[in-house]
């Protein structure tokens, strides 16, 4: 299982990677040539890794795939199929790394995204956006067992930002 996650996010970084860098250098960028004011090397920072993740989450819910392939709607909670148990199990956990990014960046970065009904909302909001327009372009599967796991990937990427934040205090 260790091994198909493996592959799956190291062919993601290494079809997007470098478009991630170029997107987040251009980020940095123009927030650096924004700030050069503030002289804050910190915000060009944060620009750039959001910027870069950003673009890979869009290559890999959008653009990686072909309009028409799917559209379907799946309201049923963790079927997992007794043919192949383990590709389940895979697309879940995929899933619940899939935001756990954004929930540990957006409180970084952004006060509102501090406080936990927030932080942890951001998670099942994005999700749900992210299913919806998939459905409606044909471009996924509106399933809301991935809502459910990218909302608690998201949560923990949250909760790892406060564990983390209070450490450093």
């Amino acid at each position: 299982m260790a091994e198909l996650i493996y592959d799956d996010i190291y062919t993601s970084l290494a079809l997007y990677g470098m478009g991630a860098i170029a997107v987040g250098a251009m980020a940095a960028a123009a927030s650096w040539i924004y700030r050069t004011v503030k002289k804050n090397a910190y915000r060009c920072l944060y620009a750039a890794v959001m910027a870069s993740y950003l673009y890979i989450l869009v290559n890999l819910t959008f653009l990686s795939r072909h309009i028409g392939q799917y559209g379907n709607i799946n309201l049923t909670f963790f079927n997992v199929s007794s043919l192949f148990p383990m590709i389940d199990i895979v697309h879940y956990f995929e899933n619940f790394i899939m935001l756990l990014p954004l929930g540990f960046l957006l409180p970084v970065g952004m006060k509102i995204f501090r406080y936990a009904a927030t932080g942890l909302m951001i998670g099942f909001v994005v999700s749900f956006f992210i299913e919806t327009a998939q459905l409606l372009t044909t471009l996924g599967t509106f399933a809301i067992d991935d809502i459910v796991m990218n909302g608690l990937g998201c949560a923990f990427g949250w909760m790892l930002w406060k564990t983390f934040n209070l450490l450093r205090k």
